[in-house]
């Protein structure tokens, strides 16, 4: 049975990271759309069209533990030398990593 679109219950616009995971499905998914419910805490609504199951087609696309691994963002700390953030930096530019960025509001 297809199951193109779908609305997430937990997934709901006055929460920052539930908003935030649904705008993620839209990058994660080619051809995905988000909308949102017309309640008053509205729920995302999300179609992705050709998949089988919603949840099955998210789950397959997100990075494994391998993946993650290999990301500069895992070889540092919370807090570390500036030297260090540099030479991670330039790694991750060296590599097309964007994660690193994540950092930024940390350090501030």
């Amino acid at each position: 049975m297809r199951e193109t679109t779908v609305v997430a219950p937990g997934w709901t616009g006055d929460w920052l990271n539930a908003w935030l995971a649904a705008i993620g499905v839209t990058v994660l998914c080619p051809g995905a759309t988000l909308a949102w419910t017309e309640e008053v805490r509205p729920k995302a609504v999300l179609e992705i069209p050709g998949a089988e199951r919603i949840a099955e087609e998210i789950a397959a696309r997100l990075p494994g533990v391998e993946d993650l691994e290999r990301l500069v963002i895992a070889e540092i700390g919370h807090r570390i030398p500036l030297e260090e953030y540099a030479e991670a930096a330039r790694r991750a530019r060296a590599s097309g990593d964007e994660t690193l960025a994540i950092l930024t509001s940390d350090l501030v």
